[in-house]
């Protein structure tokens, strides 16, 4: 089971460019290490922000750095699989090793397993309260999901836009507009799905926004 962080085979893989599928499983880690204690929701939101923006296996694999193996038991999962149980540790990409770690420059306070921040520590003394903060956790990192996933093709759509302008483009102009608006009614769909506790259909927003062109 390969739940922490790791770096690439191969001395080029970090060059290789990954998928959603990728990127949505480092965010289910991520929120299973918030959950644990050793990162903050602020460190959450600015590492799926490095996430969400990462192209590269190398880019990926630096948020995960600091931050050791996942423990405990359960069966691993996928962002895109239905419902997990609660007790499910979730697995990162393939190409994560655990025997071949990045090293982080600096280590935070959230990297080591043994330190929680008191609140978290808390929340998560008993089993309820432990589960409560998993959904919480999740929840930020869905609607993070949305977020950074929405803004990027916002402001790819707005660049195209300046470009048409410039150029008097303006059957291009509307098109772009039209993709804006499409963007902004998916952005949406994909909160009421995360709403509804749907990731079937949050993850097929997600796709559907990725894909927009």
């Amino acid at each position: 089971m390969r739940t922490g962080a790791g770096d690439m085979r191969g001395g080029d893989a970090g060059e290789l460019r990954i998928g959603d599928s990728d990127r949505d499983q480092i965010s289910d880690v991520l929120s299973e290490h918030v959950a644990e204690g050793r990162l903050t929701i602020d460190e959450l939101d600015q590492r799926l922000g490095i996430l969400y923006a990462a192209r590269t296996r190398a880019q990926a694999a630096a948020v995960l750095a600091d931050l050791p193996p996942l423990g405990g038991l359960g069966t691993t999962h996928h962002f895109h699989v239905g419902h997990a149980p609660e007790d499910a540790v979730p697995a990162l990409p393939d190409w994560l090793t655990e025997d071949a770690r990045p090293q982080s420059p600096a280590s935070t306070q959230g990297s080591d397993p043994t330190v929680r921040p008191a609140a978290a520590a808390a929340a998560l003394a008993a089993p309820e309260g432990r589960a409560a903060a998993r959904k919480r956790i999740k929840l930020r990192a869905d609607e993070n999901a949305i977020g950074h996933t929405f803004q990027a093709k916002r402001r790819a759509i707005n660049a195209e836009l300046q470009r048409a302008s410039s150029k008097g483009k303006s059957e291009e102009m509307v098109r772009l507009q039209e993709q804006l608006r499409e963007a902004q009614d998916i952005a949406t769909s994909a909160r009421q799905a995360v709403a509804a506790g749907d990731r079937a259909g949050l993850q097929r927003q997600l796709a559907r926004l990725r894909a927009l062109s």
